[in-house]
């Protein structure tokens, strides 16, 4: 007799997998993490696991996807909002992604740390080909086409430019990570990244021929000083810990 699967409690095992496998690509990156980390964290055994996650790589994928659906359930329904312009669609989407960040400001630089750390080199590139996948035709490119025919974006190549901005973005995070992350003072820091900023917004007008100064982001200023705040605590617990 074939067994009956509960769902709900498939997902939430499906999900606390889940979880606990993030925590670990957070602590110690997902090359140094193992399936056998999973199952002594979790106690459960290798053959309940991979009733779930057939491998490494469909947990790190399943971790992708979930991350991709957070980030949709966010921003797909400013797409789709019909009272909105298109230039103010696209103000709400680079602000809600600044206020994901800065919402987790507490995490924000010890995840980075990680984050960019070798060990997550193919992490990063998963998420980037999804951003490159998803992102731009499912969030950009219809807010890009809204724009066209409303006469306040001028571009010949939606599709491209679409992913092209979304290029620039991920170009600007890492930009901004490098500088968040090395030792020079808050100052200059703040000004190099705010530069990163203005160069990026800069640049995405002129991708779509919008109105200077129409996409400034006036969320960078708050996920900039609460980064900034959390960079500072983070160097103040290092130098205890060398005291």
């Amino acid at each position: 007799m074939a067994r009956v699967v509960d769902e709900e409690e498939h997902r939430a095992k499906r999900a606390a997998i889940l979880d606990f496998a993030a925590g670990l690509v957070q602590s110690k990156g997902y090359e140094k993490m193992t399936i056998q980390d999973v199952l002594d964290g979790l106690g459960i055994s290798r053959g309940a696991l991979y009733h779930y996650f057939d491998s490494k790589q469909a947990l790190l994928q399943a971790l992708v996807d979930r991350m991709g659906t957070a980030a949709a359930e966010t921003l797909l329904p400013i797409v789709a909002d019909p009272g909105l312009t298109a230039l103010e669609k696209f103000q709400r989407y680079v602000a809600a992604s600044s206020r994901l960040k800065a919402d987790r400001r507490e995490l924000i630089i010890g995840i980075l740390r990680t984050w960019y750390a070798d060990e997550n080199a193919l992490f990063r590139q998963k998420i980037t080909d999804a951003a490159l996948t998803y992102t731009a035709p499912m969030i950009i490119e219809p807010i890009i086409r809204q724009g066209i025919a409303e006469g306040v974006f001028d571009t010949a190549h939606p599709e491209a430019a679409a992913r092209i901005i979304v290029g620039i973005f991920l170009t600007a995070a890492d930009s901004a990570t490098s500088l968040l992350l090395a030792d020079a003072p808050d100052e200059s820091v703040a000004r190099q990244v705010r530069e990163v900023m203005d160069a990026t917004t800069e640049g995405v007008e002129r991708i779509l021929g919008a109105p200077p100064g129409s996409l400034r982001d006036h969320q960078v200023d708050r996920l900039l000083g609460v980064t900034l705040h959390a960079r500072a605590m983070e160097l103040d617990r290092g130098e205890d810990d060398t005291r």
